[in-house]
């Protein structure tokens, strides 16, 4: 069935398709994946999931296993501009047609069976990777880990980056509780790998549990700063490496977790150190303490959405020359006040802005709540550009300008930065 003729057609029409954005669960989606013949894959798998930092490392996985050579099928969420960010084909993102191609096949699949726009469009990914016969396939969880559609697929290695508060609607209001449905991506025998410094029990008692391989940073394998980089450790094997392209100490756990899965994989997936290195280097994603020029100026973007995002948002700022300015908008069913608990101090002057959607908190709103928390240097504007501009035009060169709230913040800068550059 041919439902539109454009990806923005066939995407407005899975918008209207479920009741419910999100509605976890594995039984409807199992079903399409078997008409599909999507139920396992003929080549390894990894999956992740965590908190933050997933995107990170599905980045780094799929640079490193492109430098060893290997054909890779990546899938990723959400997507910052476009959604053909969410499937990547050997290094590639998906053109619309191959992404219609395979909304088609679900359609023709589904009967009946009313699956979420995330459902929907990983069963496109899969559907993707199998017309594509990639090497590894490296899929990210959208939201927990037992009951999410990536979990249908048994991985062969899996990796949960940290684990913090937030979807406590769905997953649970306790890092115990989250933790326990984020361990649920792994199978017995499987090799798991979890770079949360301070792990809930919740997840080594799950992998004890199903007879998973666990490891975790710290206890089972390591990060050791060099002068000139730092070594991976685990054991007797050490790994001398660069350090990540991508900024933020955080990213160090994300390498950390990503090359112990990867040499664990070297029986089936056989990796050298300069394949390792070349990946970490190289390895980039939109809007993870990201610099961008706008107006000759040097901006940082950052997605940092919930209270562990914002304390690593807090924590790289720390080394930033000069004032710091905020530029955010948020969303408004967040925790906001743990998102400003560790950010109350990090800027001089805020300049929030309104969206256009309806989840996000009006400007005005996030002013209040600045204001009550002793905040007074802040100004609101219509639109995350004019917040913007207004902050560049108080900043001197020295400053630091950074944009932060949600994707969708983050996103209208990319957007017109890339108009400008055309």
């Amino acid at each position: 069935m041919t439902v539109a003729d454009t990806l923005d057609g066939w995407l407005s029409y899975l918008e209207q398709l479920h009741p419910t954005p999100i509605e976890l669960g594995l039984e409807r989606v199992r079903k399409v994946a078997v008409a599909m013949d999507l139920a396992r894959f003929d080549c390894p798998v990894i999956t992740v999931g965590g908190t933050n930092g997933k995107g990170s490392t599905v980045s780094y996985l799929e640079a490193i296993y492109r430098a060893a050579g290997y054909r890779t099928g990546a899938q990723l969420s959400p997507h910052m501009v476009r959604f053909n960010e969410r499937i990547r084909l050997d290094g590639r993102e998906a053109t619309d047609a191959e992404i219609l191609r395979g909304l088609a096949a679900v359609e023709a699949a589904r009967g009946e069976v009313s699956l979420t726009y995330f459902e929907y469009t990983v069963l496109a990914a899969v559907w993707l990777f199998r017309e594509t016969n990639p090497d590894v396939v490296i899929l990210e969880v959208g939201l927990g880990g037992r009951l999410d559609v990536a979990n249908l697929w048994d991985a062969d290695a899996v990796i949960v980056t940290n684990i913090g508060l937030d979807h406590q609607r769905w997953l649970g209001d306790t890092r115990e509780a989250i933790g326990g449905e984020k361990a649920h991506i792994a199978r017995s025998g499987c090799a798991a790998f979890c770079g949360d410094p301070d792990p809930p029990l919740s997840v080594r008692a799950h992998w004890d549990l199903i007879g998973a391989h666990g490891h975790f940073l710290g206890p089972d394998f390591r990060v050791e700063h060099t002068d000139i980089g730092w070594d991976w450790v685990d054991g007797s094997q050490r790994l001398s490496l660069p350090n990540p392209g991508m900024e933020g100490e955080f990213q160090f756990a994300n390498a950390a977790a990503v090359v112990a899965a990867v040499q664990a994989m070297q029986r089936l997936l056989p990796v050298a150190r300069d394949a390792v290195a070349s990946g970490l280097i190289n390895a980039r994603i939109a809007g993870r303490l990201q610099r961008v020029q706008v107006r000759g100026r040097d901006v940082i973007l950052d997605v940092a959405h919930n209270p562990p995002a914002a304390t690593a948002l807090a924590v790289a700022l720390e080394r930033e020359p000069g004032r710091v300015f905020a530029v955010s908008a948020v969303m408004a069913d967040k925790d906001l006040d743990g998102i400003l608990a560790p950010l109350e101090t990090s800027f001089d002057r805020w300049y929030l802005a309104d969206l256009e959607m309806e989840r996000a908190l009006p400007g005005r709103d996030y002013a209040n709540l600045l204001n009550a928390r002793g905040i007074g240097q802040v100004q609101c504007s219509p639109s995350v550009m004019a917040a913007l501009n207004a902050a560049l035009d108080e900043s001197a060169e020295d400053d630091t300008v950074v944009v932060f709230g949600s994707n969708y913040t983050v996103a209208d800068v990319i957007e017109a930065v890339s108009a400008s550059a055309e």
